[in-house]
Order: structure tokens, then sequence, then C-alpha cells
């Protein structure tokens, strides 16, 4: 006999908790085998419970904040730190970075793997938090567009600036015929 503890499942977790009943649970998962989609997101639709309710229910569960991304505001600094081919594989976005280290924001933040993996190449304390993987994929795609927009300007201007400051010194100085 194991003596690991059993995975609790989403919908098990939820009905325990009163949040919703069983027979919300049965048509929730019949829902789920017939679409493909993910329970949360299955029970949000049917009207069972909002996402935001969703959200609070698993970061209390989890014991990690939930950030709601349409709310909080983003250090771009700090999302530098993690280049876009690696937030997208490990789905997670570094969200501010102060003296205790890096707020991490991922839709999953049970996924030990990409913890790991996020530790050893950011090299700094972690604390996750989690996100709604909509709102999550959305901002993903805002911030590193918007990163690599304002990278691509700052090239622009400084390769303007450097022919500029060519062009100045190559004009001269037109000369003074006295008429």
């Amino acid at each position: 006999m194991s003596t690991a503890r059993r995975k609790i499942r989403l919908g098990e977790l939820l009905v325990q908790q009163r949040v919703i009943s069983e027979q919300q649970l049965a048509t929730a998962l019949t829902e789920q085998k017939r679409t493909g989609r993910k329970l949360g997101r299955v029970l949000a639709d049917l009207g069972f419970l909002s996402e935001t309710s969703l959200y609070d229910f698993l970061a209390k569960h989890l014991q990690v904040p939930f950030v709601d991304l349409k709310q909080v505001r983003i250090d771009r600094e700090a999302v530098k730190l993690l280049p876009e081919p690696l937030a997208r594989r490990y789905r997670a976005l570094v969200l501010q970075q102060d003296g205790r280290g890096l707020l991490v924001g991922m839709p999953d933040p049970t996924d030990l793997h990409a913890y790991d993996e996020l530790q050893a190449k950011l090299r700094q304390p972690l604390r996750l938090a989690l996100d709604g993987e909509a709102d999550f994929l959305r901002t993903l795609d805002l911030v590193y567009r918007q990163t690599d927009e304002i990278a691509s300007l700052a090239e622009a201007v400084r390769d303007d600036l450097k022919e500029g400051v060519m062009a100045f010194k190559e004009k001269r100085k037109p000369k003074f015929t006295g008429k």
C-alpha cells in the first residue's frame, strides 16, 4: 500500500468544499468530455462559479496569491529577466522584482518542473502567483510584443542618431563669396 498522498482532482475538491454540487460536477465533466476544454473553463461557462471565484479558491488552496493581470502593474525590467521563449515554454511571467526575489505569475503554479527550471535560469528566490489562463496568454503576447517594439524603436533611434552625427560631420560650411 502506497503511503503517498492521493492527488485530489479539482472537481472533487470543489465538491468537498461545497463550492459546487455533485450534480454540477457531473454535468461539467460530461461537457468537458464532449468539448475537451479544461474543467475550470467549463464550470465558468456553465455559470456554476465565476472565473474569479475559481481562481480565488485555487489560490487559497495552493497557498499562493492570485494576481489579476488586468489589474496588476507589471515591472517591464523584471519581465526582461526571462526571455520570451522560456516564458512561453514554462508558462511563466516575471511580474515584479524586489528585495525578496521575483514574483512569477503562472496559470499552473503546481508545475514543479517549470519551477525548478525557472529557479535554475533566474538564480533568484521565486514567489509564485496564480494567473488566469486567458489573461496570462494575452499579457504574455502584449508584454513581449511591446518589449520588442521598444527595443526596435530604440535601435532605430540609435541608428538615426549615428547617421545624423555622420551627416552633420560631413556637411561643409558654404564658402562666403562676399556678394
